[in-house]
């Protein structure tokens, strides 16, 4: 089913979904566009987009067409959140700006964009959480954390917690006796911080290993 936009032309909304079409089938656009109408408007300096999925908005960066094709284009690196407002109260979008920063802390709270629309009677205020503000909600809850590396295979060796841990395994060792592997701990709710400084312990190991050509990527990097 295709995108659905009253303010463009029809011409320009076929291309539109002629593009849309065309995308991955695991794109989130092309899903939403799979599973239903997308309904898309212009509302002040943002666009939206409601689906079967729920909403998304972007930022407008020249025209609606131009944003559109943008978005269709690029990967989308946040996760949309609409929350229904009492829009009597004219302090409630400081109230729940205030949540947010108590939340996830200034600088996190900060990353948070936001638009205020009106759906079906609701007022309502979508939030597009970026992967940062994710990861606070979500990493506590249980998952993956995993720290890339490479560097000789004696060094590798060398390094306490992964000697002991996760000792090397030939196929992970080219010909130039480089080993190139992950680390990868799987955590319970409530284990997250004590399953991080397991990470961190490794860093602080490595960094006592000067001139050793080893190279640390995405320390502790958490995956659902």
């Amino acid at each position: 089913m295709p995108l659905v936009c009253d303010e463009l032309s029809q011409n320009t909304v076929d291309m539109l979904n002629t593009n849309i079409n065309r995308l991955p089938e695991n794109n989130p656009l092309r899903k939403e566009s799979d599973a239903g109408n997308i309904i898309v408007r212009k509302e002040n300096d943002a666009v939206i987009y409601i689906s079967n999925a729920g909403f998304h908005f972007s930022r407008i960066q020249g025209n609606l067409e131009s944003t559109i094709i943008y978005d269709i284009c690029h990967i989308r690196n946040s996760v949309c959140v609409p929350l229904v407002l009492n829009a009597a109260d004219p302090m409630v979008i400081k109230s729940v700006l205030n949540r947010f920063v108590e939340q996830h802390g200034a600088k996190l709270a900060s990353q948070i964009d936001y638009t205020i629309t009106k759906h079906n009677g609701s007022t309502l205020m979508l939030c597009n959480l970026p992967s940062g503000v994710l990861k606070n909600l979500l990493a506590d809850k249980g998952g993956f954390l995993e720290t890339r590396y490479s560097g000789p295979a004696k060094a590798i060796d060398a390094i306490p917690t992964l000697h002991k841990l996760s000792p090397i395994v030939s196929d992970h060792i080219d010909g130039d006796g480089i080993v190139r592997s992950v680390f990868s701990t799987q955590y319970n709710p409530g284990q997250y911080t004590m399953t991080l400084a397991l990470h961190y312990k490794i860093l602080q190991e490595v960094i006592k290993m000067p001139n050793s050509r080893i190279t640390l990527y995405s320390v502790g990097a958490w995956q659902p």
